[in-house]
């Protein structure tokens, strides 16, 4: 709590529910009082104490929020550095280099870290981190077999497959398709192509591109129980393809002539999937797809020619799409929505010469409920925190939390939700780089940590939700990176 904007000596004190001074905040003159403490479930009360005979005026700000606090790895000011922040169901799956055994797979509830694997101290380096049901599959280095793909099922880390004999596979792309785990991978005989582990056997799906050619498959979205990504073959050019797990069919080519389309961005909103595409007359435009040909079309020409950027930064709320495009070519990018048709892909607020519709747009998009919240410039706020429900009324400033115009920026970053609130990383003067939270208004906007009080900033990064925690990196300034929760 904080008591400020006094013009006479006034205190504060907090109370439990008996009536019995907890803590006090008793600066003198008219400073401002605070206090932060940690409190267990309960009816505590506030006081406000004149302290001089002079009246003042003064505000109260409240604010209660679930306790942050360190999983410390490494003792003193070392490093651990965590990173590739997984959930699999209510654990959180981590790598972190403890300082003896080089980067290992590591687990958390919240309470205790533990180091599951020993593997290789100069070089295991898990990756890519993937959660199928209640396993967890990694790509790492044990030494002997180079990089391959791995599995941790609750107990033990073993090798999934030793597919390229010879050197590296190093699987990329690992995406859950139900019990399924596709995944890219070069057995140094096909090239890069398509593979599928189904619980029990790891296979190629299809050479696409045959021969010792890759077709490089990416932009891996599971889409209505199949996976849909984009690749080559000796024909077609980067073209939109799907898999069941058995084979890979193009679902349509939609630059003719060899050319490709270079499908990306790929995006579910309830039944359609969302890609930017250049069918080379358009140029880079909206496109949807039901899974079928006849069944994937352009959804507006948005930019008139064949040059510009395209849609960038597709996400789904509710059951609407939002993304951002530069219509104009005046290389400024806007804030567009769509139900996937024409008529109702519109700009979502309507003056071009206005947030969110100048410099970068809207970016750091995050979804929480049918409001979507995100990172854009203005300019009498610089970069702050906005909202919108998708109308032109309704899209506005959440917080000025850097106050001022540019370069007073807070910069939020990653936006999440948890439990229903927005959580994010921004930053201020008074006490730097931290996490904060919203509601969606003013008042109810406010910084949840102070993690490094002494040197201001605690650079809070990876936020990410696993059952009712919210697990980050973080630093106060003494021990290093290290891994932190809330709640």
């Amino acid at each position: 709590m904080t008591l400020s904007g006094l013009i006479a000596n006034a205190d504060v004190e907090l109370l439990n529910s008996s009536g019995t001074v907890l803590l006090s905040s008793t600066n003198t003159g008219n400073a401002d009082e605070s206090i932060n403490t940690d409190l267990v479930a309960g009816t505590y009360y506030v006081r406000i104490k004149q302290i001089t005979p002079a009246e003042t005026f003064y505000n109260l700000n409240l604010f209660a929020g679930p306790k942050t606090q360190m999983l410390e790895i490494v003792s003193g000011s070392g490093s651990p550095d965590p990173k590739n922040l997984t959930a699999v169901g209510n654990t959180l799956y981590f790598t972190a280099n403890d300082g003896s055994n080089g980067v290992q797979l590591w687990r958390s509830d919240g309470t205790t870290n533990t180091r599951l694997t020993g593997i290789n101290p100069s070089g295991f380096n898990p990756a890519n981190l993937t959660a199928v049901g209640s396993n967890l599959f990694f790509t790492a280095n044990d030494g002997t077999n180079g990089t391959e793909l791995w599995m941790y099922d609750g107990s033990s880390a073993q090798m999934v497959a030793n597919i390229n004999t010879s050197g590296n596979s190093d699987p990329t792309n690992l995406t859950a398709v139900g019990s399924k785990l596709f995944f890219s991978a070069n057995d140094g005989i096909n090239g890069r192509e398509l593979w599928v582990y189904d619980g029990s056997t790891v296979s190629l799906v299809q050479d696409i591109y045959v021969g010792t050619n890759s077709s490089n498959p990416s932009n891996f979205t599971a889409f209505s129980g199949k996976l849909y990504f984009t690749a080559t073959n000796s024909t077609n050019g980067i073209e939109l393809w799907s898999s069941d797990g058995t084979s890979a069919t193009m679902v349509a080519d939609i630059r003719s002539g060899g050319f490709s389309s270079s499908p990306s961005k790929l995006t579910v909103v309830g039944n359609t999937l969302y890609f930017r595409a250049n069918n080379g007359s358009n140029g880079a435009e909206l496109w949807k797809s039901d899974g079928t040909t006849g069944g994937t079309s352009l959804v507006k020409d948005i930019t008139p020619g064949t040059s510009g950027f395209g849609p960038d930064n597709l996400i789904a709320v509710g059951n609407t799409l939002f993304f951002v495009t530069d219509s104009n070519n005046d290389f400024q990018q806007e804030l567009w929505k769509s139900d996937g048709t024409a008529s109702g892909t519109v700009l979502v607020k309507s003056n071009l010469s206005a947030a969110p519709n100048i410099g970068l747009g809207a970016f750091n998009l995050a979804a929480v409920g049918n409001t979507l919240y995100f990172t854009t410039y203005d300019t009498a706020t610089g970069l702050e925190l906005w909202k919108s429900d998708g109308t032109d009324a309704g899209t506005s400033l959440v917080r000025d939390i850097w106050q001022g115009a540019d370069p007073n920026s807070s910069i939020p970053t990653s936006l999440v939700n948890f439990g229903g609130t927005l959580y994010f990383v921004a930053s201020e003067p008074e006490n730097g780089t931290e996490v904060w939270s919203s509601d969606g208004t003013d008042a109810g906007t406010q910084r949840v940590s102070d993690i490094n009080p002494a040197a201001g900033d605690a650079n809070p990064t990876q936020l990410t939700v696993v059952g009712n925690k919210l697990f980050f990196t973080a630093t106060n300034g003494i021990n290093g990176t290290e891994l932190w929760v809330i709640g």
